[in-house]
């Protein structure tokens, strides 16, 4: 749980030791990621960072997003539920409000892989020109042709 710092304000949503991770969902259909800013997918020069898209489809037999919070609390050690929750505060989920997401999703496939110099993202390092003018930009990547390989869903639930 001290890895997660996205909700803490982190560029990146885990940091470890030996690299950082930034976590995207998307659609089964739809493999578009939204990124939130310039810096985010930017290559680290003193670590790794790798990118891991979640695809989700919409499944009755899945979960939905408060028994997927149920679930990770039943897990985690009793001392760490209310710092969980506060995580989860910070990315704007209330628990009061769980009656409010009742779709239920199921993990449709797991991708990951490293950001690189040549990654086909967008960062101030591929501007030709530096432009100072610019401070910010949102943008989305179609994550199917990023060099992102499967990981095995079972093996990550299990």
């Amino acid at each position: 749980l001290s890895l997660w710092k996205g909700p803490e304000g982190g560029l990146h949503d885990f940091v470890l030791n030996s690299c950082s991770i930034e976590v995207k969902s998307h659609g089964a259909l739809s493999k578009v990621i939204s990124v939130s800013s310039l810096e985010q997918l930017e290559p680290l020069r003193d670590s790794i960072l790798k990118l891991c898209c979640i695809g989700l489809m919409r499944n009755e037999s899945g979960m939905s997003l408060g028994e997927w919070v149920q679930e990770i609390t039943s897990i985690l050690p009793e001392n760490l539920h209310s710092r969980f929750m506060n995580k989860l505060k910070e990315v704007g989920f209330n628990q009061v409000d769980e009656v409010l997401y009742r779709a239920k999703y199921a993990i449709d496939q797991i991708m990951i892989g490293e950001i690189k110099i040549d990654s086909k993202t967008l960062h101030h390092g591929k501007l030709k020109t530096p432009n100072p003018a610019l401070k910010g930009a949102l943008y989305k990547l179609d994550s199917s042709i990023l060099d992102l390989v499967p990981v095995s869903v079972e093996e990550q639930l299990n």
